[in-house]
């Protein structure tokens, strides 16, 4: 089981859920009053859902490659099957499509969407540093946007609302460009520029919030972490610096949501997508403690 656990990331699933349930929570007009619990937990599924998938069919795509240079990997140590792989890759694909189509026919659009980026990304754009960049900020911004299209009056939104999964798919553009520094030569001061510019969107977005004075000290917080871990990493710069620079901002990446959700909303409901980091936690924990023959 836990082979088929890193094999999803499964620890990483849970900024995906943070993604959906942000973009859910900002289009109600009163949260508390209109919060659902059956659709965030179907917003849970869909989001898990697709990013497994997504994660899997990228290890899928990379098997003959890691069969060279990263052996010890869940597919090419044989410790999952490539078949099985694949047809867990599927299996997750459906499920994110059915329960996609339980929220609304426009959410199954976004949700379809969604898994033909990643196809494309796992299968041709990732080898283009900007084009597969500009992919994945488009599939976690797609994955926002599916939390907004569980609301009901989606289609009459306001359409100030939609910079939100953009500002998601620039940090996240800034991100990939920060990972695809890890393989070949690294560079020191693009690695540090593009982590201030993911410093700068977790601070920039203070300026389309309604309220950002609520959502201000925590992405003051969330940018100087991100910075801080930069500077660290950078005094004995690696790839596996840069390894451990794009884990600490997907995990940033909860952070952020709660700050659109508080700046447009209120503490309370923040708080609903904050507490997600701490199932990711300890995840990340129990998996590092497991034996990789487990």
């Amino acid at each position: 089981m836990i082979h088929y656990l890193r094999l999803i990331r499964f620890p990483l699933i849970f900024t995906a859920i943070a993604d959906s349930w942000a973009g859910y929570l900002i289009s109600l007009p009163a949260p508390f009053l209109d919060l659902q619990l059956s659709l965030l937990t179907l917003l849970a599924a869909v989001s898990a859902c697709l990013y497994a998938a997504g994660m899997v069919f990228n290890d899928v795509a990379d098997a003959g490659r890691d069969a060279r240079i990263h052996p010890e990997r869940v597919i090419p140590s044989g410790r999952v099957k490539l078949g099985r792989a694949v047809l867990l890759g599927l299996l997750l694909s459906i499920a994110a499509l059915a329960s996609s189509f339980c929220i609304s026919f426009t959410t199954l659009l976004i949700a379809f969407a969604i898994v033909l980026l990643a196809f494309l990304y796992n299968n041709l754009l990732k080898r283009y540093r900007i084009a597969g960049s500009f992919a994945m900020g488009l599939i976690r911004g797609g994955n926002f946007l599916l939390g907004m299209s569980a609301f009901a009056q989606f289609q009459r939104m306001e359409t100030a609302l939609f910079v939100f999964p953009s500002i998601l798919a620039v940090y996240v553009f800034m991100l990939t460009m920060i990972s695809t520094l890890e393989e070949g030569e690294s560079r020191r001061e693009l690695f540090m520029t593009l982590t201030l510019c993911l410093a700068l969107s977790v601070v920039g977005v203070n300026a389309f919030l309604a309220r950002a004075h609520a959502a201000l000290f925590l992405s003051l917080l969330t940018a100087t972490g991100l910075v801080g871990e930069a500077i660290l990493l950078m005094k004995n710069f690696s790839p596996a610096s840069v390894k451990e620079m794009v884990r600490v901002a997907i995990v940033a990446i909860i952070p952020l949501d709660a700050i659109m959700v508080v700046g447009q909303g209120s503490p309370r409901e923040s708080l609903i997508v904050f507490a997600l980091i701490l199932p990711l936690l300890i995840a990340f924990g129990a998996m590092r403690r497991a034996p990789l023959d487990a």
